[in-house]
């Protein structure tokens, strides 16, 4: 297996990692109101809820930055990188400003269309990645073809 196989591998598996964690942020700040909610009825008062979003928010980071820069290097597709970075600025603000003074209503309404973005962004770079090794077959395959003369 040479090693451009090995490294494009590597990246979908950090893009299909980094889908999963805004997906699981998403999914968790849509349900939270409900678990909190239901707490008293399983006997529990509080839940510390302050230490999760900055560890989510770490993750979201690191899969974004580790996948889809090192795929805008390859494709070069600026719209892809604008989403990265302004889906990692609404996660963070949201998480690290938002929260603590506005509260969770509003942290919830930016923070999942921030990780909308990234998700969308995610998405994007694996299919730019796949169109363009699929471009590059192709060249590769006409030279090939051709007769060395």
């Amino acid at each position: 297996m040479c090693r451009k196989t090995i490294h494009s591998r590597y990246h979908l598996f950090l893009d299909t990692l980094g889908v999963g964690a805004s997906s699981l942020c998403a999914v968790h700040c849509l349900l939270m109101p409900f678990i909190i909610a239901s707490l008293p009825m399983l006997g529990l008062q509080s839940l510390r809820e302050g230490e999760v979003h900055p560890l989510l928010a770490g993750f979201v980071m690191f899969f974004a930055i580790t996948s889809i820069v090192p795929g805008y290097r390859k494709h070069k597709e600026c719209s892809t990188l604008i989403s990265m970075v302004i889906g990692l600025a609404l996660v963070l603000l949201a998480t690290f400003v938002i929260e603590p003074n506005m509260g969770e209503t509003s942290e919830m309404i930016v923070i999942t269309i921030g990780n909308l973005l990234l998700v969308l962004a995610h998405v994007k770079n694996q299919r730019q990645l796949s169109a363009l090794k699929k471009s590059l077959n192709e060249i590769s395959s006409q030279f090939q073809k051709e007769p060395i003369l």
